[in-house]
Formats: structure tokens, sequence, C-alpha cells
């Protein structure tokens, strides 16, 4: 191996070390405190009340997807990039220019779903009663577009610390100490959906303004020297950015989908089983995340250079050591699930345990594929994933419409687990084929990451 290839493994092995630690930290704490927000949250609003709360998080998280504008990958490409070549010139227009677009997307469609939500969106999800919150919710879309934004900017420096913080776990540590002061002081006779829309915007409003202000002191912080004079225009970043954002929406579609389904064919009871489900998969996603939070700009800095190859068993090595607690968190599933719905969101919600199951099992099986769809992402090849995520949607939704009538909530988890399983199994060959590497977990010296 040559000394090139030894300085590219020791140093995408330091990022990846050094960032996974912060990632499986941040994602631990994040994943607590959701827990404590979950349970909080069933104790305060009725099953009604928390079927509406999920589908209002699931909507706003939705529309904020359109307003990053899929800026939000193509900024940790664009300044991994642009980080391995000291082009601080870049770096600071790629940073100052994707919040503007994002926030003017945001104003743009805020005012589009202002027009149409009370007689057109709220109606067709039998969601009405949110309409007394929609200013909340517009403002929730914008702050929460951005904050995600400044998160993955973090990222793209490699800064992996401030990234999780500002993905969820200040947000969310917050929010599940504001639910405590109400349920403690109004009891839950006194808190209602309204209330606790509001709570959820402040606590990510104060997550965003942090954020920003962080992220302007790193900015100035940049050398001066390797400045480049060349403009990079709102057009290429247009460009850069619209595959990854149709596929970032085809995606968050195809998971949501299930929800929507059940909002608009069933009651809000359902959704709130349903909805109970989702929040506990995200147990698995907790180790899943620590993968696409560390190694997009890996993948980023080293495709830019050629050397990718080098850092493969790095990469599989990581999937492997992560994939461990996500079996875990399976079978505690398989065996304890019952009991586990019970203990997070009371009795009436151990009736989720078999849709619990379905789709925690496609989760487990998307970790193991490793992240084949985010190296592809971070490789420019975003118009390939795209092509997958339309196929996937196509054929989801229509298996999903046809047996949610016979099968209700369980036919559909059983169809999002198989186009899951199907999917990644095509973006890993895919993968293989146009990257070079494989991405999957593998047993050829799995503990690599681990070792010295």
């Amino acid at each position: 191996m040559s000394s090139n290839s030894v300085d590219a493994v020791e140093s995408g092995k330091k990022k990846l070390v050094g960032g996974s630690k912060w990632a499986f930290l941040g994602r631990v704490a994040t994943a607590l405190f959701a827990f404590a927000v979950n349970a909080l949250a069933a104790r305060i609003l009725s099953p009604e009340e928390l079927g509406l709360y999920f589908l209002a998080v699931s909507l706003v998280t939705f529309a904020s997807l359109i307003a990053q504008f899929g800026l939000d990958r193509a900024a940790i490409r664009l300044i991994s990039s642009s980080m391995a070549a000291d082009r601080f010139g870049d770096i600071r227009q790629i940073a100052r220019k994707v919040l503007i677009v994002s926030l003017c997307a945001s104003v743009v469609l805020a005012s589009v779903i202002s027009v149409f939500a009370e007689s057109l969106i709220l109606p067709a999800f039998n969601a009405e009663k949110l309409s007394e919150s929609l200013v909340w919710l517009l403002i929730w879309i914008s702050v929460l577009a951005i904050e995600t934004i400044i998160a993955n900017l973090f990222r793209g420096f490699h800064d992996i610390k401030f990234a999780i913080l500002f993905s969820g776990l200040l947000r969310t540590c917050i929010l599940c100490m504001l639910f405590a002061v109400f349920w403690v002081v109004m009891g839950a006779e006194g808190t209602s959906l309204h209330n606790v829309v509001v709570l959820s915007v402040a606590s990510t409003v104060t997550s965003m303004v942090l954020g920003q202000l962080l992220l302007s002191l790193k900015v100035k912080k940049l050398p001066s020297d390797g400045d480049h004079t060349e403009v990079i225009r709102y057009s290429s970043l247009v460009k850069e950015s619209w595959p990854v954002m149709g596929t970032a929406l085809l995606l968050f579609f195809i998971n949501q989908a299930a929800l929507w389904i059940l909002a608009a064919y069933s009651s809000s009871e359902d959704v709130a089983l349903y909805g109970a489900a989702m929040r506990l998969v995200l147990l698995i996603n907790v180790a899943n995340s620590v993968v696409t939070a560390v190694v997009p700009p890996i993948i980023a800095e080293h495709y830019s250079r050629g050397t990718l190859k080098t850092v493969e068993p790095l990469i599989r090595s990581a999937v492997f050591v992560c994939g461990i607690p996500c079996l875990v968190v399976l079978v505690a599933f398989l065996l304890f699930g019952k009991d586990i719905l019970d203990l997070v969101f009371g009795t009436y919600y151990q009736d989720a345990y078999v849709v619990l199951v379905f789709l925690a099992s496609g989760e487990v099986i998307k970790t193991l594929a490793g992240p084949c769809a985010v190296g592809l992402s971070m490789a420019g090849k975003q118009a390939v994933l795209l092509y997958l995520s339309i196929v996937r949607a196509v054929l989801f939704m229509g298996v999903s419409f046809y047996v949610v009538d016979v099968y209700g909530a369980l036919g559909v988890a059983i169809a999002s687990c198989v186009f899951l399983v199907l999917n990644e199994l095509v973006s890993l060959l895919i993968a293989k084929k146009m990257l070079g590497i494989w991405t999957g977990l593998s047993m050829a010296n799995p503990f690599l990451l681990l070792k010295k």
C-alpha cells in the first residue's frame, strides 16, 4: 500500500472514529429525549390529539424538506469538496447562499400553504382541528428547514458535534423540558394540542437561532488564503440540489405515506397507533444515523480525490459495529414489544406490536446494507437515486392502496418493509457498480474501526 493510501486510511479512520463517538452519544441522547417527549405527549394528549400531533409533525417535516430544496445534502458535498481543495472563499459563498435560497423557498412555500391549508390540505387528512395552529405550523416549517441546513453545513465542515446538536438533540431536549413543565404545572386537562404545537415551535426556534450564531462564528474563522474569485451562482446550487430534493421528498413520502393514508381513510386513533410504532423504530435509526452522520463528508472528500477505495474497509467496519445494537433492539422488540409500547405510551398502544415488528425489521436490513444511497448522493449520482425513489414510490403506493382496506395498518407496514428491503438491495448493487465499493457490513476485519 502506498504512503498516500496509508495516509488516506488513517485520515478517514480518524474522522470516522472521532465523528462516530460524538454521533453515537448524540443520537443516543436524542433518542432518549425523543422517548421522553413521546411518553409525555401520550400522557398530556388524548389518542385522537396524539394522532393529530404525529400527523402535524409529519406534514411539517415534509414541507420543510421542500423548503430545504435539497440544499442540506448538497451543502455537505460542496463544502467537503471545497475543504479538501482549500477553497475557503467557495465555502463562504456556499454557506451564505444555501441559507438564502432556503429562506426564500420557505417564505414562498408558507404563502402557498396558507392559501390552501384550511380549504384543501387539512380536510384531506381529516385534520381540521389543526387549523387553529396554522400560523404556528407555517413558522415551524420555515425554522425547521433552516435548522436542518445549519446542521448539515456543520457536517460538511466535519464538525460532527455541532451537526448532531442541531440535528434534533438540542431541540428535543428543550421540548422535553417544556412538556415536563406543562405536564406538572397544567396537568393533562390543561394542555391542548395547540399548546403542544406552540411548544414544539419554540424549541425549534431556540435551536435554530443558536445554530446560526455558532455557524457564523465558524465561517468567520476560516483562513483567508486559498480564496477563489470564481462566483458560485444560485443557478448552479439549484441544479446541484434539485435531484437531492426530489429523492428526499420521495423517500420521506414513502416513509410517511402509511401515516397519511391512515389519516385520510381511517381514524386519528389508528394514526396514533402507527405513529407510536414509528417512534419506537427510531431506536434502530440511532445506530443507522451514526453512520449517515459521519460517512457522507468522508465519501465526498475521498471521491473527489479518487481515494474512495482506500476507506471502503472502514465504512464497512462502521456498518458492522453499528449493526450490532440494531439487531439487539430488534430482538428486544420481538420479545418485549408489547411491554415497551405499554411502558412508553400506555396500555392502549399495545395493539401496535405487529406493526412495530415489521417496521423494525425493514430498518435493520436498511442499516446492514450500509450508506449506499448516501454514498451515491455524495458522489454526485443524485439522478440515479431519484429514479429509484420514483419506482419505489409508485410500487409502494399502488400496493398500499390495495391492501389498506383489507389489512389496514398491518398490510401497509408489510408493504413498507418489503419495498424498503428491495430498494436497499438494488441501491447496494448500484453503489458497487458506480462507486467501485461495497457499503454493506463485512465479516472480513469487522472491528477495523475499533483497532488502534
